[in-house]
């Protein structure tokens, strides 16, 4: 039960609690609303980078699918042109080798898928050389250079330069 021993402190204590807010109620309105927006700031960023990541990991895969598996044919081909078809997708297949650069989040990943394909589809290197095949070995050159640590950077050229 509450008696007049534990009322009368506690009233105190509210009355001088109220009297210093309404004589700090401008600092305190100001620091209520800088809580609240540095709360809010950090839940709009935290779900910024969340979906950033997920664009980032839709698109990672959609290169490596672009890379690894021809796109069907909307409409058969004329038979003039299967070799332009071939040309587009190996274009297609560079332009992704060296886009896949751009993700140092899955570089453990793209070492091991370019080592693969590059042992699966072209064993022994042909003679001649390959547009492909030379992109792959820049894009792995780059992307084991960009995995050393800064200072070791600082004295190797970057590949492919």
């Amino acid at each position: 039960m509450l008696t007049a021993e534990v009322l009368l402190p506690l009233t105190q204590f509210i009355r001088s609690v109220w009297t210093w807010l309404n004589a700090n109620a401008g600092a305190f309105a100001l620091v209520v609303t800088l809580g609240t927006s540095l709360v809010l700031a950090s839940k709009y960023l935290s779900q910024r980078r969340i979906e950033i990541r997920d664009r980032r990991f839709r698109t990672y895969h959609t290169l490596i699918k672009q890379f690894v598996q021809p796109e069907p044919p909307a409409q058969p081909q004329p038979p003039a042109q299967p070799q332009q078809a071939g040309q587009t997708w190996l274009d297609r297949q560079i332009a992704v080798a060296y886009e896949l650069r751009n993700f140092p989040e899955y570089y453990d990943v793209t070492l091991r898928i370019l080592r693969g394909l590059r042992a699966q589809w072209f064993g022994p290197a042909p003679a001649g050389g390959n547009r492909l095949l030379s992109e792959i070995d820049l894009t792995l050159a780059f992307v084991e250079w960009r995995r050393l640590r800064w200072i070791k950077r600082l004295f190797r050229r970057e590949p492919g330069v």
